[in-house]
């Protein structure tokens, strides 16, 4: 777990669609590492802790060709009006074309 927490972050921020259980969700994804990422969420009721386990999926088109992620949020804070999750990679990303 220490050695994911450490692991080397990218800082992205970029917007895009993340699908939690199959509902699209709107967010900024802030940091990302091969591990997990941290993605912010600023509109109100949109994550909660009932999301915390639950499967989330999205696609970085600024990537050629783009990457699929798959994880499990682990990790939910708010900050400043903001809400913010962390999603935890059950595998590395494959690759769409």
């Amino acid at each position: 777990m220490i050695e994911r927490r450490h692991a080397g972050r990218k800082r992205i921020g970029q917007p895009v669609a993340i699908s939690i259980e199959g509902r699209e969700v709107p967010a900024q994804l802030e940091d990302l590492s091969d591990h997990g990422a941290l993605f912010r969420v600023d509109a109100r009721g949109a994550v909660s802790s009932d999301d915390l386990g639950m499967e989330g999926v999205f696609t970085l088109t600024t990537f050629t060709p783009a990457r699929h992620y798959t994880g499990e949020i682990i990790r939910l804070f708010f900050r400043d009006e903001a809400a913010f999750f962390a999603l935890r990679f059950w595998k590395g990303y494959t690759e769409v074309r």
